[in-house]
């Protein structure tokens, strides 16, 4: 089987990618010469008989970098599947709407099936409109025991997968991009009311603990 290529993109020329170096099972990563940082896209590539298949994250290097914005409106050619957008700070949230777009040979893809997994076990299908583009609503899946108090909403994470395919002359294209998303916010103030709530109804609870007591003294 041949190995998958891993290429990286950085702000300042979407157009233009290195190759990065294979370290092992994996790849050693760094920003690109000349980029200040940020996100870079990087897309992982395997071509085998009759099928092509590919990998897609945005990633931030260290630094304040250029806008990701010309990363995310230069589709490659081939099946290419991306945000129209990513989060200025922290994650993608649960119960919140993002837009990705579906090209094919740099042009939007209407009416294609898109599959959304994430690491808490949803599984939800959208269809691309005639623009290509799919709205998708992250579902609230995150139990209640998976957010740490005290690390908060902000530092738990889960990673999720969207996938898409298409098939031309007969060779099965299949693209995925992946990142992680948060809980709500709003969970993570839940947490603390409810902590609240439990330490006033303990202290409330003491002087009827005392009262009944006394009384079966």
């Amino acid at each position: 089987m041949p190995e998958a290529e891993l290429r990286v993109f950085a702000p300042e020329s979407p157009g233009h990618s290195v190759l990065a170096d294979k370290q092992g099972d994996g790849w050693q990563l760094a920003a690109l010469p000349g980029s200040q940082g940020g996100y870079h896209w990087l897309l992982a590539e395997r071509v085998e008989s009759g099928k092509v298949l590919r990998a897609a994250t945005i990633w931030s290097f260290p630094g304040k970098g250029s806008s990701p914005q010309g990363l995310l409106q230069t589709p490659l050619a081939g099946l290419d599947l991306r945000p129209v957008r990513v989060p200025d700070k922290g994650a993608f949230r649960e119960n919140s709407s993002w837009t990705f777009r579906v090209t094919w040979e740099g042009l939007p893809l209407p009416g294609q099936e898109v599959l959304l997994e994430t690491e808490n076990g949803s599984h939800q299908r959208f269809v691309s409109g005639s623009d290509g583009v799919v709205k998708v609503l992250f579902p609230a899946d995150y139990p209640a025991d998976a957010i740490d108090p005290a690390l908060g909403a902000v530092r738990t994470r889960k990673a999720y997968l969207l996938s898409v395919a298409h098939e031309h002359e007969g060779v099965q294209h299949l693209s995925t991009f992946s990142q992680f998303y948060s809980p709500a916010l709003l969970r993570e103030r839940s947490l603390m009311w409810g902590a609240v709530f439990a330490g006033v109804g303990m202290l409330l609870a003491v002087p009827l603990i005392r009262r009944r007591e006394k009384k079966h003294a």
